[in-house]
């Protein structure tokens, strides 16, 4: 199975176990639950009908984002639209109120591009990772293609980015320096940020290796580095650097002498 299998296939089951919790606030109800395997929801109230295994409406919307990915070899939105509506035709699950309104404006005659709610809802970017399978290469049409799922559901602006931003932070297939110039190399925030997020999870277990390719993807490194080296350090491996670019640090003596005041 290939390494974007694997990632989708678990945030199919990620999705699952998340299930038995589901919209359950009180964390000291939670706790009293071991969450090593997949269990039915603890309360009924959103998920009546759903049993241990099973996807939550979040997970059952993707689910039909693949299907149509798989019958068409393409990301079709009308098709997406016309799979994902008939996903609620006899449905026994809970409906939440971004897939309520949205089923409603397509019974008042709209398209997918116009269908979207103005919900803030993460869950509408959430559905994006299908699409890798078809346009992990591609982040252009990657991109454009997650907005649209996306917006056919939650059409506010925070949510559409999100999946824009999700797009590019998760486009880990590129080597990191194709990935940087995809994503932008200046100081700017909405270049920078995306990088930085990207370096970070991308090189989390090989800190080394991401603080390298943070320098060879170009641009400007500094303020990327500042924040990478900040949560690499948190890390055993990134602790270990300390021993090699120690010596080397002309400010090592002046750095010290403050952190010692702490």
């Amino acid at each position: 199975m290939s390494q974007i299998k694997e990632a989708i296939t678990l945030s199919f089951l990620a999705d699952s176990l998340a299930l038995g919790g589901h919209w359950i606030y009180d964390q000291e109800v939670l706790k009293k639950h071991s969450w090593e395997h997949l269990q039915a929801p603890l309360i009924k109230d959103f998920h009546p009908h759903k049993q241990a295994g099973e996807l939550t409406h979040y997970g059952d919307q993707t689910l039909v984002l693949l299907q149509s990915l798989a019958e068409k070899k393409e990301f079709d939105l009308q098709d997406f639209a016309l799979k994902w509506q008939n996903l609620f035709l006899d449905y026994s699950d809970y409906i939440d109120h971004a897939t309520r309104i949205s089923l409603d404006n397509f019974k008042l005659g709209w398209g997918p591009e116009d269908s979207g709610s103005m919900m803030n809802d993460l869950a509408g970017a959430a559905r994006i990772f299908p699409l890798f399978l078809l346009y992990a290469r591609d982040l252009e049409v990657l991109e454009k293609a997650a907005q649209a799922q996306t917006a056919m559901t939650h059409k506010h602006e925070q949510v559409v980015e999100a999946s824009s931003f999700l797009s590019r932070v998760a486009h880990l297939d590129l080597p990191a320096d194709q990935v940087l110039l995809k994503l932008g190399q200046t100081c700017h925030i909405d270049e920078a940020f995306p990088a930085t997020l990207y370096l970070l999870l991308k090189f989390f277990t090989t800190p080394k290796q991401g603080l390298i390719a943070n320098v060879l993807g170009g641009g400007d490194s500094a303020a990327r580095g500042l924040i990478l080296g900040f949560f690499f350090g948190l890390t055993p491996k990134g602790k270990e650097l300390l021993s090699l670019w120690l010596p080397e640090f002309k400010l090592a003596a002046t750095l010290k002498s403050l952190l010692d005041q702490f």
